[in-house]
């Protein structure tokens, strides 16, 4: 590992305006992503991933902090940005023009940049046949407009590509295919990934590091085995439960204590401490950030216990 980081994100807070007063989407967010490693960021629908990326692509303002990407910091949209950061969003039906042929979505970003390429090239690189370039987004299947996605990001080769929830709307034998093409492009180019996903087992399987967001804000970071294999903060254990295996087929998971808190309300600790077996009343003042050789955690009560068998 490069010891100069491709991303920096430092205490980064969005802010949203809401009826009842401020949704904070990030809360003081802070992580590294560096060259040629797999990244992901977990968590439940609505704590922060997609925010999170959009703000590292300077589509999303940010309230605090900064965010530095090949040592240039983030603002706003920008050509150069583009070329340094690629996405692939969740739908890939929706993130390429329907009136255009797919071959003209990929050529569309060295266009921009005003660079050549070999859009026939790219196709075979992602899996399909060059013959492609002349169809439109309609007469191909899911998979393979995914695949035409994982190219235009690749176009212009940039050092770091952001996938949100890329594998959501796939079927399960196509997400295996997906997953496996982003290993072999990973080894081949060299890039670094921001992989954003609810999808627990295609984190294990793709990521070297992984970050629990919880109401925006990280909760565990650290190594992907140690994270999933003994998560230390409750709601990563909690979240690690909830993961469907062969074992637990036909069970739900044991439903957690409390209600979400108002979105609106500000904390000064842990977010999770109204829902936490565990939580003692420091939680509600500090969330107190532990580091275990490459981990953080932010939890006063962490837990001990091994759960090697919740995700396999």
């Amino acid at each position: 590992m490069s010891a100069e980081p491709l991303v920096t994100v430092r205490d980064v807070s969005v802010e949203f305006a809401a009826q009842n007063g401020v949704v904070r989407a990030l809360d003081g967010v802070s992580m590294e992503v560096f060259p040629g490693e797999t990244v992901a960021v977990v968590g439940e629908s609505g704590c922060g991933k997609t925010t999170l990326a959009r703000a590292i692509l300077g589509l999303q303002p940010v309230a605090g902090g900064r965010i530095v990407v090949e040592g240039h910091e983030v603002h706003g949209t920008s050509r150069g940005l583009a070329e340094r950061v690629g996405i692939v969003w969740q739908d890939p039906y929706a993130s390429l023009n329907p009136k255009w042929k797919v071959g003209r979505s990929v050529a569309e970003p060295l266009r921009i940049a005003k660079r050549t390429g070999d859009v026939g090239a790219i196709f075979s690189e992602v899996g399909l046949d060059p013959a492609f370039v002349d169809r439109f987004p309609h007469q191909l299947s899911g998979g393979q407009r995914q695949r035409v996605a994982i190219g235009r990001a690749l176009a212009l080769r940039p050092p770091l590509v952001i996938f949100d929830e890329p594998t959501a709307a796939l079927d399960l034998s196509i997400r295996a295919q997906i997953l496996n093409l982003l290993r072999d492009l990973q080894e081949e180019l060299g890039c670094a990934f921001l992989y954003i996903s609810h999808d627990l087992t295609t984190v294990r399987f793709l990521a070297d590091r992984v970050a629990v967001m919880y109401l925006g804000r990280i909760v565990e970071a650290g190594p992907t085995a140690e994270v999933f294999e003994n998560p230390r903060h409750p709601y990563t254990r909690a979240l690690m439960d909830s993961a469907p295996t062969l074992e637990k087929l036909g069970t739900l998971p044991e439903p957690l204590e409390g209600e979400i808190p108002d979105p609106t309300t500000r904390f000064p600790g842990c977010r999770f401490a109204g829902r936490c077996v565990s939580a003692s009343p420091a939680c509600a003042q500090d969330p107190a950030g532990t580091t275990e050789g490459l981990r953080v955690y932010f939890c006063h009560n962490p837990v001990n216990v091994s759960t090697s068998a919740a995700v396999s």
